[in-house]
């Protein structure tokens, strides 16, 4: 025994304690591991971070008011060709924000983004917990040096 109450493993000269079975070490093994790979495995997550690009001009433009209180709005995003619906709840602020930039830039002008991590709703079907709106102005390229033609 040793001083904490283990018990001492086998001696050195035995041969190696474990095996890696998936570097082909055990040379006890008899199955053929090319036969037995797996092409697919599974990894648990608590939910899925998605970012929705939206089309500026297809945001709702009334669902909170310009002035007063803006609530806790919600949009159920459809996805087409099937029959997905996730509802998104977010901040009525900053979606009066987004609204905003769209009408100071102008939707040709602006990138909206719906971003939040997507997870199964209480009852069913699924919603976009902690969701927000990204707005990125798209800025105009600059022609290359020379383009401009004869002067």
């Amino acid at each position: 025994m040793l001083p904490h109450g283990d018990v001492a493993g086998p001696a050195l000269d035995e041969g190696p304690i474990c095996y890696n079975r998936a570097m082909g070490g055990d040379p006890t093994s008899a199955v053929d591991e090319e036969a037995t790979m797996k092409t697919t495995a599974t990894t648990r997550v608590k939910g899925l971070k998605v970012a929705v690009p939206l089309r500026a001009d297809d945001v709702p433009k009334g669902l909170v008011p310009m002035d007063g209180p803006a609530g806790e709005p919600v949009i159920e995003l459809a996805l087409e060709g099937s029959g997905l619906l996730v509802r998104a709840k977010f901040n009525g602020k900053n979606y009066r924000k987004m609204l905003r930039t769209i009408d100071e830039h102008g939707a040709a002008n602006v990138a909206v983004v719906l971003q939040g991590l997507l997870r199964p709703a209480e009852g069913g079907g699924f919603h976009l917990e902690g969701a927000g709106f990204q707005v990125n102005v798209k800025v105009p390229r600059a022609e290359a040096p020379g383009a401009a033609g004869p002067e």
